[in-house]
Protein backbone atom coordinates (compact mmCIF):
# COMPACT_ATOMS: atom_id res chain seq x y z
CA UNK A 1 0.00 0.00 0.00
CA UNK A 2 2.24 2.84 -1.24
CA UNK A 3 -0.30 5.53 -0.29
CA UNK A 4 -0.38 4.45 3.35
CA UNK A 5 3.39 4.05 3.47
CA UNK A 6 3.90 7.59 2.11
CA UNK A 7 1.74 9.04 4.91
CA UNK A 8 3.84 7.48 7.70
CA UNK A 9 6.67 9.18 9.57
CA UNK A 10 10.24 8.44 8.53
CA UNK A 11 10.72 6.41 11.71
CA UNK A 12 7.65 4.29 11.04
CA UNK A 13 8.73 3.74 7.44
CA UNK A 14 12.15 2.59 8.60
CA UNK A 15 10.64 0.14 11.09
CA UNK A 16 8.33 -1.28 8.42
CA UNK A 17 11.23 -1.66 5.97
CA UNK A 18 13.01 -3.75 8.61
CA UNK A 19 9.93 -5.89 9.40
CA UNK A 20 9.31 -4.33 12.81
CA UNK A 21 6.16 -3.04 14.48
CA UNK A 22 5.49 -0.92 17.54
CA UNK A 23 2.67 -0.10 19.92
CA UNK A 24 0.06 2.10 18.28
CA UNK A 25 0.64 0.77 14.76
CA UNK A 26 -2.58 0.11 12.87
CA UNK A 27 -3.36 -3.33 11.48
CA UNK A 28 -2.59 -2.02 7.99
CA UNK A 29 0.84 -0.90 9.17
CA UNK A 30 1.43 -4.36 10.66
CA UNK A 31 0.50 -5.92 7.31
CA UNK A 32 3.04 -3.68 5.58
CA UNK A 33 5.78 -4.78 7.99
CA UNK A 34 4.97 -8.46 8.49
CA UNK A 35 2.41 -9.55 5.93
CA UNK A 36 -0.71 -11.50 6.77
CA UNK A 37 -0.72 -13.46 10.03
CA UNK A 38 -0.53 -17.24 9.96
CA UNK A 39 -3.35 -17.53 12.48
CA UNK A 40 -5.86 -15.15 14.11
CA UNK A 41 -7.53 -15.60 17.49
CA UNK A 42 -9.56 -13.43 19.85
CA UNK A 43 -9.04 -12.71 23.52
CA UNK A 44 -11.48 -11.22 25.99
CA UNK A 45 -10.38 -9.67 29.29
CA UNK A 46 -11.35 -6.83 31.63
CA UNK A 47 -10.14 -4.32 29.05
CA UNK A 48 -12.40 -5.68 26.32
CA UNK A 49 -11.94 -7.91 23.30
CA UNK A 50 -8.64 -8.10 21.45
CA UNK A 51 -7.60 -9.75 18.22
CA UNK A 52 -4.31 -11.65 18.27
CA UNK A 53 -2.29 -12.15 15.09
CA UNK A 54 0.05 -15.13 15.37
CA UNK A 55 3.19 -15.50 13.24
CA UNK A 56 4.40 -19.10 13.05
CA UNK A 57 7.61 -20.81 11.97
CA UNK A 58 8.29 -24.50 11.47
CA UNK A 59 11.28 -26.44 12.71
CA UNK A 60 12.59 -29.98 12.48
CA UNK A 61 12.84 -32.19 15.59
CA UNK A 62 16.37 -30.84 16.19
CA UNK A 63 15.18 -27.22 16.26
CA UNK A 64 16.43 -26.12 12.82
CA UNK A 65 14.06 -23.66 11.13
CA UNK A 66 12.24 -25.03 8.10
CA UNK A 67 9.95 -22.13 7.25
CA UNK A 68 10.59 -18.61 8.35
CA UNK A 69 7.55 -16.94 6.82
CA UNK A 70 7.19 -13.65 5.00
CA UNK A 71 8.44 -11.69 7.97
CA UNK A 72 11.91 -13.27 7.64
CA UNK A 73 12.80 -11.64 4.36
CA UNK A 74 16.49 -12.49 4.64
CA UNK A 75 15.78 -16.15 3.91
CA UNK A 76 17.08 -17.31 0.55
CA UNK A 77 13.72 -17.53 -1.20
CA UNK A 78 15.35 -18.24 -4.55
CA UNK A 79 16.66 -21.60 -3.28
CA UNK A 80 14.91 -24.37 -5.30
CA UNK A 81 14.77 -26.47 -2.11
CA UNK A 82 12.85 -23.89 -0.12
CA UNK A 83 11.79 -25.93 2.94
CA UNK A 84 8.20 -24.70 3.06
CA UNK A 85 7.48 -26.82 -0.01
CA UNK A 86 9.09 -29.91 1.48
CA UNK A 87 6.88 -32.71 2.73
CA UNK A 88 8.23 -32.86 6.26
CA UNK A 89 5.83 -34.78 8.53
CA UNK A 90 8.04 -34.44 11.64
CA UNK A 91 8.05 -30.65 11.58
CA UNK A 92 6.87 -28.73 14.64
CA UNK A 93 5.07 -25.43 14.72
CA UNK A 94 6.55 -22.70 16.85
CA UNK A 95 4.97 -19.34 17.44
CA UNK A 96 7.79 -16.82 17.24
CA UNK A 97 5.66 -13.79 18.08
CA UNK A 98 2.15 -12.43 18.14
CA UNK A 99 0.62 -9.00 17.77
CA UNK A 100 -2.33 -8.04 19.98
CA UNK A 101 -4.74 -5.49 18.48
CA UNK A 102 -7.64 -3.64 20.01
CA UNK A 103 -9.70 -1.18 17.97
CA UNK A 104 -7.38 -2.00 15.03
CA UNK A 105 -4.26 -0.72 16.85
CA UNK A 106 -1.36 -2.66 18.35
CA UNK A 107 -1.64 -2.75 22.15
CA UNK A 108 0.88 -5.53 22.87
CA UNK A 109 3.76 -7.39 21.25
CA UNK A 110 4.46 -10.91 22.47
CA UNK A 111 7.83 -12.42 21.54
CA UNK A 112 9.47 -15.70 22.27
CA UNK A 113 12.30 -15.27 24.78
CA UNK A 114 15.90 -15.30 23.58
CA UNK A 115 16.50 -18.82 24.93
CA UNK A 116 13.51 -20.22 22.99
CA UNK A 117 11.22 -20.76 25.97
Amino acid sequence: NPDLFAKLTAGQQDMIKHGKVDLGFTKDMVRLALGEPDRISTRKDAGGESVVWHYITYEDPGGALLYRGWYHRSYFWHDPFYPWYTDYPERRERERFSIVLRDDKVIALEHESADGR
